[in-house]
C-alpha cells in the first residue's frame, strides 16, 4: 500500500476518479457495439481500450475507501459480463461488494481502513477494538479467498505477465492488516483478566490460522495458566 502525504492523497484520489471515468466510458462504448469482437475490428479495438482502462484503474493506489468503492464497481461489472447470476459463486462475489460498500458508509469502516495502511499506528487502539478489527479483517480475507476460487477469477496456464486482479490485491491487503494487528497484540501486556482473555484469544486464533494448531509452546503455557 502506498504511503502519501495529505496533498498527494488528494492528487491520487483525483487520479483514481479520472481513471474510473475513463474505464466507465470505455466499457460502455465496448458494450454498445453489438458485433462480436472476433468479427468486427472496431469492437476489438474498443474491448482492448476497455481492458487497458480497467487495468489502469485496478493498479492505481488506494488512498481511501472511496477509491476502493470505485474499484469494486469493476468487480460488479465483471459479474454481469460473465453472466454469473446464480449460486454460491454469485453470492460470494456480491457479499464482498456489499461488504466494501457497507464499509464506505460506516465510520467504523474508515477506522478499519486506516488500520490497514502500512503507516498506521496501532499502539493507541484499545485491545477490544483491535480484537474486533482482527476478526473483521480475517472475515474479509476469507471472502476474498472464496471469490478468488471462482471460475471468472481463476487464471489457467502461465501466470507471468498477468497484472494482479482486484481480488488478489484486496486479499493481500486485508491479510497484511490482520497480521499487523496480530503482531501488535503479541506485544501487549494485559492489564486485567478481561484484557488477558481478549489478547490470548486472538493470539490463539492467529496461531491456528498460520499453523493449523498451537505449535507455540509459550502460547500453550499461557493458555493453561489463564484457563487451567
Amino acid at each position: 500500500m502506498h504511503t502519501v502525504s495529505s496533498d498527494s492523497s488528494t492528487e491520487e484520489l483525483s487520479r483514481t476518479q479520472l481513471l474510473h471515468q475513463r474505464w466507465r466510458v470505455a466499457t460502455e462504448a465496448a458494450s454498445a457495439h453489438g458485433q462480436s469482437w472476433k468479427q468486427d475490428p472496431e469492437r476489438r479495438h474498443l474491448c482492448e481500450a476497455a481492458t487497458e482502462a480497467e487495468e489502469a484503474l485496478l493498479s492505481a493506489p488506494v488512498t481511501n475507501l472511496r477509491d476502493l468503492a470505485l474499484k469494486t464497481e469493476v468487480l460488479r461489472t465483471n459479474i454481469g459480463v460473465s453472466s454469473l447470476d446464480s449460486g454460491l459463486a454469485h453470492q460470494a462475489v456480491l457479499a464482498v461488494c456489499e461488504g466494501i460498500e457497507g464499509l464506505v458508509a460506516s465510520q467504523g469502516g474508515e477506522v478499519a481502513f486506516r488500520a490497514s495502511r502500512q503507516a498506521s499506528d496501532l499502539t493507541n487502539i484499545d485491545s477490544n477494538a483491535l480484537a474486533y478489527l482482527f476478526d473483521l479483517f480475517e472475515m474479509m480475507h476469507s471472502q476474498w479467498l472464496a471469490v478468488s476460487c471462482q471460475p471468472i477469477f481463476v487464471r489457467s496456464g502461465n501466470q507471468a505477465g498477468f497484472p494482479p486482479s482486484l481480488v488478489d490485491i484486496e486479499a493481500s491487503r486485508v491479510a497484511n492488516a490482520r497480521d499487523r494487528i496480530a503482531d501488535e497484540i503479541r506485544k501487549r501486556t494485559p492489564r486485567d483478566p478481561s484484557e488477558r482473555d481478549t489478547l490470548l484469544s486472538i493470539r490463539i486464533k492467529d496461531e491456528i490460522l498460520c499453523e493449523g494448531r498451537i505449535l507455540d509452546r509459550d502460547l500453550l503455557l499461557d493458555a493453561v495458566k489463564a484457563w487451567g
